[in-house]
């Protein structure tokens, strides 16, 4: 995994959702068509990049979409995505909060 991907669980839905209503460019959709349940999760490594991109097209969808439920759903996507940014992985494998990683250096 890259220094900026994050790993990123998802339900089967969720990967619909973000195949619908976030717009991924064709690289990014081929990642999350690609994706094979494990435990009923959906696992995608997304750059750092493409996490604020799709967040800002979920939050332009969620203006746009009618149903009270589909936009619940579409936010609640957003937090998943929000979270998963703030999750890093240090060199040694450790699972830090994002904003510590370059407070901890390359070396921790």
């Amino acid at each position: 995994m890259k220094p900026d991907e994050r790993l990123v669980q998802l339900t089967q839905r969720e990967v619909e959702l973000l195949l619908r209503y976030a717009y991924p460019f064709e690289a990014e959709a081929a990642k999350l068509r690609a994706c094979k349940p494990r435990k009923g999760w959906y696992e995608v490594q997304i750059g750092a990049y493409w996490l604020s991109h799709w967040i800002g097209d979920l939050s332009y969808s969620i203006r746009n979409v009618r149903g009270a439920g589909l936009h619940e759903e579409l936010d609640a996507l957003c937090c998943v995505l929000e979270n998963a940014g703030w999750i890093c992985r240090t060199r040694r494998g450790r699972r830090v909060m994002n904003h510590y990683c370059h407070a901890l250096g390359s070396d921790a």
